[in-house]
Formats: C-alpha cells, structure tokens, sequence
C-alpha cells in the first residue's frame, strides 16, 4: 500500500489566467489540481502550459485542500532571449 508523490522543480501553470500580469517581486497565489511536492525557500522555474519558462519563483507556503494552493514570490522574469534559450533546454530535458 502506499501512494505517488511527484517532486517538482518546475511549477507549470496551465490556466493563463493565473499569470497574467506578473511583476517581479510581486507574491502571488497559484492553485494546481492533484498533490505534489515543492521545494520551500529554494528558487525553482515557473512555465506556461507550453513549457515556455518565464522566469523563476521562490515558493513561500503550500495549503493543500481540495486542490493546492501555492503561495509564492517573482523572484525573476526572463528576457526573450533567456527564455528562449531555457525553454528549448527544458523542452529537451523532459521532452
């Protein structure tokens, strides 16, 4: 008996509402369905739906309810270019 616990270093968030309008600096709340676990206090990447990294995000609190809510800080909003480049090694990493 037992269960799957995924690590996560990437938070993908598939609804683009949650991230319109970020701001580096700014804290912001992002809900995910099912449970994982996230590093706290450690920068990690955030992406879109496409696995287009936008920039990296320290993770502040997690609540786990019914679905997750992620409490987190813009630690960093990528260029064009840096995106581009770190998007297209995270697409060749896990595909």
């Amino acid at each position: 008996m037992g269960f799957n616990v995924e690590f996560n270093w990437i938070l993908k968030i598939k609804d683009e509402e949650q991230l319109k309008g970020i701001r580096e600096g700014e804290k912001r709340t992002f809900f995910k369905d099912h449970h994982r676990i996230y590093p706290i206090g450690i920068n990690i990447m955030l992406c879109d739906k496409d696995c287009n990294c936008l920039g990296y995000i320290k993770v502040l609190k997690i609540t786990t309810q019914e679905r997750m809510e992620i409490e987190a800080r813009i630690e960093k909003l990528f260029e064009e270019e840096t995106k581009q480049v770190i998007s297209d090694t995270l697409r060749d990493m896990y595909g």
